[in-house]
């Protein structure tokens, strides 16, 4: 999702930006987004550059129980992400992850950020209700030599 930065980047300071994105990432392994799903992104005006902000936000689909293999509609939470885009590398180089701005089209590229965001909060595992393993009390505690007292 390629956007236009040319105006931010002219205005002062602290300025903020929102805008509402379609999520162009449709299935990851066990997991299918819900067609047409948008997702908040904020950026901000910072020295020399702009700050990609995804907020924490819900993300639909449908996936496949790890226990009965069938798909069900379920949802997970985003963490939030900041990405930092300059047009040349900053002077203060306390930060390690940054992208550059085209400079020539003056325009970013925000699908990474976005796929990012959603990809780095995606469960391993999908338990549709009801089929999630519940652990005993007894398998709980640790008892390393349980199986000992057998041996006398």
């Amino acid at each position: 999702m390629i956007i236009k930065v040319g105006e931010l980047l002219n205005s002062h300071l602290g300025t903020k930006f929102e805008k509402k994105l379609p999520i162009e990432l449709e299935k990851v392994e066990d997991f299918t987004l819900n067609k047409g799903q948008q997702i908040d992104v904020e950026i901000y005006r910072v020295p020399h550059g702009l700050a990609v902000v995804i907020p924490v936000q819900e993300i639909n689909g449908e996936a496949v129980c790890a226990r009965t293999l069938k798909l069900f509609k379920t949802s997970f939470e985003t963490s939030q992400t900041e990405t930092h885009f300059y047009i040349k590398e900053p002077d203060d180089s306390d930060l390690e992850d940054f992208e550059y701005i085209d400079h020539k089209n003056m325009q970013v590229d925000l699908e990474p950020c976005i796929n990012e965001a959603i990809l780095l909060s995606i469960p391993s595992v999908f338990y549709a209700p009801g089929t999630k393993p519940v652990a005993r009390k007894d398998e709980l505690i640790n008892k390393p030599f349980k199986n000992l007292k057998d041996l006398f």
